[in-house]
């Protein structure tokens, strides 16, 4: 039998969830990784060096760093007693973005042939002087991603083939004049390319860009830019031939392929900056947006990035790994997480002493940038992100690999109009049960009315947050935030009892979990008086005035300026440890009956019974195929 778009959306968000109970760790955890703190407090040190302080590391004053290490690092660090290298393969890439709108580069054939003769290989055998150790990469969707279909691609850009880019230059009259043995344009006309970067940092890709066209017989050259003018010129479709970029992407979100190179953006400021418009790349936005399961999605990403990988708009050039150290003579529990690396918050919610006692101790961190700001609805900074993580709950969490593992929630409910007749017609509702023992920093209760707060006012704020922009990019970086609360589908948001929380959609997606789950909650009796300025203004830490209650694992308890931030374990954590126990706290689980008649159900599914129904059956081969799949790069 057929199987419902909610069935088989709840399938995937079981198989996620079941998958997320995997642990890639580099030593030993606790069974369950929501578990903690162990440790009694987190010092994060601001180091403003370039170059990390590696004597620190190895003099045991710090734990560990919050930011990558340069290869030399690692070769010094390696030759240590007690010190181990983490590396894990960064959720990005380096890649040069073409202007798809400028003659000649604005035929196919001509990208094509630039790709084919750019020698990626080399940047292998440079000497050892890159922050990052690299790899070979072509999709644009990067290879940490499930969704990247890297090893699949017809054909790939790993080596020079000068040979079949002139091939492809010569069919497309690409000829060369015999006085100067440069190429012409089709229509007979001289041209030049220009490679665009930004002064700061040692990069050698412009230089291999130079290399590639003179071996196409094409005139090329680089200039220096300041990063601010090529952003201008970027969102406002102005000139450019060739800009080099880094991407950095927080999840495995991959809906920005729908944005980023659709059509329809090509002269929209501040979308699409390569210009790019192709309608058979077009007619797969609807699936990968709007797709019901997880073949379908998988299906419309796969041939999506076929299609940019055979157009090439954008030229990616490498692949690389996260490279960080940490000590391994005091404390063991170090997770391996693909967002934050291993100085991440699963990390610091495990650590605990080598050979006991398990709880107590302060753990030294070194980061390198002081956070901008502590409005986490506004900052994306990475350091700010380890921090405030520490601080504030979602529904759900992100787990060492990027899947979802209960945080808030405790029960989710999908269900579509198929399983509930008071389900409007092509809409999705998710109803959620949140956990009862939850409080605030300063003792208030936690309940759904918090979360019904949080949502309700990042709507009404959604003009000034941006959420939702699928190309914002922060200095040379580009950091893909996508959640749900511009969405024009989001319906409805509410809380029908205290413990219960509703929020629905006006339509049917595999996308629309991620939308909301993994939002920090903030406390409605603290925030129920801000006006928009004071939202906006609003940054605990920096401005005393400002209130900061929150629910995480850890409090802050102090911060001096340029100094460091100290973090203290939060006491009453939903998952804490009782000190001197094994054990959590008590979590009550009972289900939340609702009074109101939008939310009976009789053919929804709830998680917890899922997972229960098939633990003996379904875990096993779920848990196997996931993970073959996933890891067999």
């Amino acid at each position: 039998m057929k199987r419902k778009p909610a069935v088989l959306a709840m399938m995937f968000i079981v198989v996620i969830l079941i998958a997320s109970q995997g642990q890639h760790c580099a030593a030993l955890v606790q069974p369950d990784l929501k578990i903690g703190p162990h440790v009694d407090s987190i010092d994060f040190q601001i180091y403003d060096n370039i170059d990390p302080p590696v004597q620190y590391l190895k003099s045991g004053a710090i734990e560990m760093f919050s930011f990558n290490l340069y290869d030399n690092q690692v070769a010094e660090l390696e030759a240590s007693p007690n010190i181990a290298i983490s590396s894990i393969e960064r959720n990005g890439y380096g890649r040069l973005i073409i202007n798809c709108a400028k003659y000649p580069l604005n035929i196919s054939g001509f990208r094509r042939a630039f790709a084919f003769a750019f020698n990626k290989s080399s940047l292998l055998e440079l000497p050892a002087n890159l922050p990052d150790f690299m790899f070979t990469h072509d999709s644009l969707v990067a290879v940490a991603n499930p969704f990247c279909i890297e090893e699949d691609l017809p054909y790939h850009y790993y080596d020079a083939r000068a040979d079949l880019g002139n091939e492809i230059l010569d069919a497309l009259g690409f000829s060369i004049n015999s006085t100067t043995g440069l190429r012409q344009a089709p229509d007979g006309s001289p041209f030049a390319v220009t490679i665009e970067r930004t002064s700061t940092g040692l990069n050698p890709i412009p230089i291999i860009a130079v290399e590639t066209f003179d071996s196409l017989h094409i005139d090329a050259n680089i200039v220096y830019s300041d990063w601010l003018d090529m952003k201008s010129r970027l969102d406002n479709h102005l000139d450019y031939d060739m800009i080099f970029l880094g991407s950095i992407f927080q999840n495995d979100d991959v809906r920005w392929l729908a944005y980023e190179y659709w059509s329809t953006y090509a002269d929209v400021i501040g979308k699409n900056p390569t210009n790019f418009q192709n309608d058979t790349f077009d007619s797969w936005r609807h699936q990968l947006l709007y797709g019901t399961t997880y073949a379908e999605i998988y299906e419309a990403a796969a041939e999506m990035q076929k299609i940019l990988h055979y157009n090439v708009p954008a030229l990616v050039i490498y692949g690389n790994y996260l490279k960080q150290a940490y000590r391994t003579d005091k404390f063991a529990g170090h997770i391996e997480d693909a967002e934050m690396g291993i100085s991440g918050v699963w990390t610091l919610r495990n650590l605990q002493f080598v050979g006991g006692p398990t709880e107590g101790g302060e753990v030294p961190i070194g980061i390198y940038y002081l956070p901008s700001s502590f409005n986490m609805f506004t900052t994306t900074g990475a350091d700010t992100s380890i921090i405030t993580r520490c601080l504030f709950s979602s529904l759900f969490d992100r787990g060492p690999d990027m899947q979802p593992i209960y945080n808030l929630a405790e029960n989710l409910m999908v269900e579509t109009h198929y399983d509930n007749s008071l389900v409007p017609e092509g809409s999705t509702r998710f109803t959620i049960d949140i956990i009862r023992n939850a409080t605030w920093s300063d003792g208030e209760p936690l309940t759904a009315e918090d979360i019904s707060f949080t949502f309700n006012t990042i709507v009404e704020l959604g003009d000034w947050l941006d959420y939702g922009n699928p190309y914002p990019l922060d200095d040379v970086i580009e950091r893909c935030n996508l959640t749900g609360f511009d969405n024009p589908h989001l319906t409805s948001i509410y809380a029908p009892t205290q413990f219960r929380f509703v929020i629905e959609y006006s339509s049917e997606s595999m996308w629309l979990f991620p939308d909301f789950a993994y939002i920090p909650i903030i406390p409605k009796h603290i925030f129920s008086g801000y006006s928009l300025a004071d939202l906006e203004n609003w940054n605990p830490i920096y401005n005393s005035s400002d209130p900061l209650v929150t629910c995480g694992p850890f409090v802050l308890s102090e911060y001096i300026p340029e100094e460091h931030f100290l973090l203290n374990y939060y006491p009453d954590f939903h998952y804490r440890i009782v000190r001197g126990s094994a054990t959590t706290t008590e979590t009550s689980t009972t289900t939340e009956t609702s009074t109101t008649t939008e939310t009976t159900t009789t053919n929804g599914i709830l998680l917890n019974e899922v997972i229960g129904f098939g633990l003996f059956v379904t875990i096993p081969i779920v848990v196997v195929i996931f993970y073959t799949w996933r890891r067999r790069s």
